[in-house]
């Protein structure tokens, strides 16, 4: 994927989500009117400018965030929510104080890259775009922590239209061509924008079949007597037979913390869920007997277990982040024995679950099925 276009991609998801109000000052063109009523622009000290299509980018909404990977901090226009002006910057490392000329900047090769994004809506599929390849970036001040400050000035910045065609590249990864368009657009920015930085969550962003699992009813049960002791179970708000559970499948007592799930569902790198400790796994039914169903098992992932009063009426909190579940096939087998057993194995080629997400509630008893296990016995 170009550079261009994972920045604006990442400018969507800033622009379209709530940002904060904040001191900012644009210094846009102004006018005053002429002894005949016509319009003029306010002069100062004799200057040579560049004569563009607009001028000026102003803004009271303006959101930063930073991760691992660098910071950025997004603009949002006041006349047009899905139009933003975005500086970003792909560093370990937080820059120092001063000014950083923005010349010679093209789409593939950028230290500071500054750009405005003209969605028309909020997915952001149609989009005209302008790059800066003229001006500088002052980086008044930059405290690259959560709920620290980035200040930042642009003077004499000159954007370029570009035109962004999408694709799918050979290795059917998404991609775009982004190419500065003769005799297009420009747009001239002199500003100043400040924000607090907000840590950004990683986006999962694994080529998944199904992605996300938005929760209709949530409920957790508790046994203290059985082999599993807890579990949490999401229904799905798009599909009444689709369950999501989250389970610990021993009588051990977990404490709060992040899990890495790989570590509990794979053993000696075979698939093992009839020994994993903790398992996530989803369940597509095709009614409420669900004899027949499609399964997903956790293989990556974190499990974080928030909070956790084991006790009916406690409360269970749980986080899923960047939680992979892949397709297994589920088979009842009689072993020589006579017993019943669940064959589970993942499918080759099979569909995958992303999902992040955050779930609580209140511990239920959980009933042990003793009547079945008696008309066995029977």
């Amino acid at each position: 994927m170009t550079k261009f276009m994972s920045i604006f991609a990442l400018a969507t998801l800033i622009g379209c989500s709530d940002t904060k109000d904040d001191d900012t000052t644009s210094d846009s063109e102004t006018t005053e009117e002429t002894e005949t009523g016509e319009e003029e622009p306010e002069t100062g000290d004799e200057e040579e400018t560049t004569d563009c299509t607009y001028n000026g980018f102003e803004s009271n909404l303006v959101a930063a965030s930073y991760n691992d990977d660098g910071w950025d901090i997004s603009a949002v226009s006041p006349e047009d929510e899905f139009t933003f002006l975005q500086i970003d910057h792909e560093t370990d490392e937080a820059p120092a104080p001063g000014v950083y000329s923005l010349a010679g900047s093209t789409t593939e090769d950028c230290d500071f890259c500054v750009f405005i994004a003209q969605c028309a809506d909020e997915e952001c599929e149609e989009i005209t775009g302008y790059f800066a390849t003229e001006g500088s970036l002052e980086i008044v001040s930059i405290d690259p922590v959560e709920g620290g400050t980035v200040e930042v000035k642009l003077t004499d910045v000159v954007m370029y239209e570009v035109s962004v065609e999408p694709f799918i590249n050979e290795d059917g990864d998404e991609d775009a061509e982004v190419e500065l368009l003769d005799d297009g657009r420009t747009w001239c920015v002199d500003a100043e924008y400040s924000a607090e930085l907000e840590e950004e969550e990683e986006e999962n962003t694994s080529d998944c079949t199904n992605n996300g699992f938005e929760a209709g009813e949530v409920r957790a049960f508790y046994n203290d007597e059985g082999d599993s002791s807890w579990a949490v179970s999401v229904t799905s708000a798009d599909a009444e037979f689709t369950h999501l559970t989250i389970r610990n499948q021993t009588d051990l007592s977990f404490e709060a913390g992040v899990y890495d799930l790989s570590e509990h569902i794979f053993d000696d790198g075979e698939l093992s869920v009839d020994d994993a400790e903790l398992v996530v796994y989803i369940g597509e039914c095709t009614d409420e007997d669900c004899d027949e169903f499609t399964g997903y098992i956790s293989t990556v992932g974190t499990l974080e277990i928030v909070r956790l009063d084991e006790e009916v009426g406690g409360t269970v909190e749980v986080k899923l982040t960047d939680v992979v579940l892949n397709e297994v096939s589920v088979e009842e087998i009689i072993d020589e024995d006579g017993e019943e057993h669940t064959e589970v194995d993942l499918v080759e080629d099979g569909r995958t679950w992303c999902v992040d997400g955050e779930y609580s509630a209140e511990f239920e008893e959980e009933e042990e099925e003793e009547e079945e296990e008696e008309e066995e016995e029977e």
